[in-house]
């Protein structure tokens, strides 16, 4: 299974990624373009590698935002990575990496709820992570953890996880008494369970987890539990694949099966899901040199004799707005600016041309030039802070790269821009 955010992916990002500025509250970050998502606080990924984690959060925080004021919730990438370095650490693995699909990170919010952000740990959660994840290795390779027995010690794993991460006592035993001192007593497995409350700390079940759920053509909206909108795993299949009424699939993207009638027609379903108001995780490649700083943004066609140094790994987004021209009646549609329903349906006519697709990113609200020594880009307005436009030349090409490892020995890597999109099962 391929991963996100490949740990050579973080560190060619950490070359020029530069610190996060103080985050505008969430309200201001909200985006008002062509379709209406409400949406949270970008927040910085760091050194780690999990923008799987980051976007799946982002998802929830959207979907649960409150439909009168649009406030959204504030959670915790810490605490669902903390819970999938235990699952690596127990089913026998000798180090913790970053890297996973948002069926992985549903399965963790289907099991173990959420938290919110800075109630599980102190401080930075990225920077936190990268330390516990070298103190977690650490004792894996030559510390209490490096025996089998050890590692199958579920509760000696737990307490070293907590150590790790600088788990406070009050929130280790708010997790041992909802979970067990082994974390096996989980909220899929006991349906019965509730969410549990403390003064400074909680962990809100996915039943609790109020959200508006998504479905095609529906004459009115509808709300319903986190634990809905994921389902469950879909016999047979990677947790990727959901069942339920409502509930969300990743769906995998081949741009070279696509001709210009089925790239129109993949693209209208996009639309008709922005449109009504539903964010859409997606996962894309990060080529370097299509990267257009003056832009913010990736765009052109993939070089197709490009060399595998500028393969930056795959990487997990949320996706809330595009851009169009040639709409019938209209010309063009921008991102960030609002359109009426009949612009937005004029806006699936097959004539109409999407040109870029605009994400919320997890690489913070300033960005530094890839050119060494040029001075950082810092964004315009909060609305553009965290954003980023992905062209649609871009996102439907690809290439087959050049690769030589350490010993000379070169082979080809076949990817494309886009790579996946979680749509509701409706669309």
């Amino acid at each position: 299974m391929l991963q996100l955010d490949r740990v050579r992916a973080s560190v060619l990002f950490a070359s020029f990624l530069v610190a996060c500025a103080t985050e505008p509250p969430a309200s201001a970050l909200a985006t008002n373009g062509i379709t209406s998502i409400p949406e949270s606080a970008v927040k910085h990924q760091g050194q780690t590698g999990n923008c799987w984690i980051y976007s799946t959060l982002a998802w929830v925080e959207s979907i649960a935002a409150n439909p009168v004021s649009g406030e959204t919730k504030n959670l915790s990438v810490a605490y669902v990575n903390y819970w999938r370095w235990y699952d690596q650490i127990t089913d026998g693995s000798q180090t913790v990496s970053y890297g996973g699909w948002w069926g992985e990170a549903v399965e963790l919010l289907a099991r173990y709820g959420v938290a919110s952000m800075g109630t599980f740990v102190n401080g930075d959660e990225a920077v936190v992570s990268v330390q516990a994840q070298n103190v977690l290795n650490e004792a894996l390779s030559n510390g209490e953890l490096s025996t089998a027995e050890a590692r199958n010690d579920r509760a000696k794993v737990i307490a070293v996880l907590n150590r790790a991460w600088g788990v406070l006592p009050s929130v280790a035993d708010g997790m041992a008494k909802t979970f067990g001192a082994d974390g096996l007593s989980t909220f899929d497995i006991d349906p019965s369970k509730a969410s549990f409350r403390s003064t400074k700390f909680s962990i809100t079940s996915p039943r609790d987890v109020r959200v508006r759920l998504a479905y095609k053509d529906a004459t009115q909206s509808a709300t319903g539990s986190l634990a809905t909108a994921i389902g469950t795993r879909k016999a047979g299949h990677d947790a990727n694949l959901r069942e339920g009424v409502f509930a969300w699939s990743a769906v995998d993207v081949d741009p070279t099966t696509m001709d210009a009638t089925a790239r129109r027609a993949f693209l209208r379903r996009l639309q008709i899901a922005l449109h009504d108001g539903v964010p859409l995780p997606i996962v894309w490649t990060v080529v370097l040199s299509n990267w257009q700083g003056a832009r913010n943004a990736f765009a052109g066609v993939i070089d197709p004799n490009l060399t595998y140094s500028a393969y930056g790994g795959l990487h997990m987004t949320l996706l809330d707005d595009y851009e169009a021209t040639n709409v019938p009646g209209f010309g063009t549609l921008r991102a960030g600016e609002p359109a009426t329903h009949q612009q937005q349906i004029a806006a699936l006519d097959d004539a109409t041309t999407v040109t870029m697709l605009r994400v919320k990113n997890s690489w913070g609200t300033a960005l530094a030039s890839i050119a060494p020594g040029k001075t950082p880009k810092l964004f315009a307005s909060p609305t553009e802070a965290g954003y980023y436009d992905l062209g649609t030349d871009y996102l439907f090409s690809s290439t087959n790269a050049a690769y030589s490892d350490a010993s000379g020995f070169v082979s080809t890597h076949r990817f494309s821009g886009l790579v996946q999109v979680v749509l509701p099962a409706t669309y």
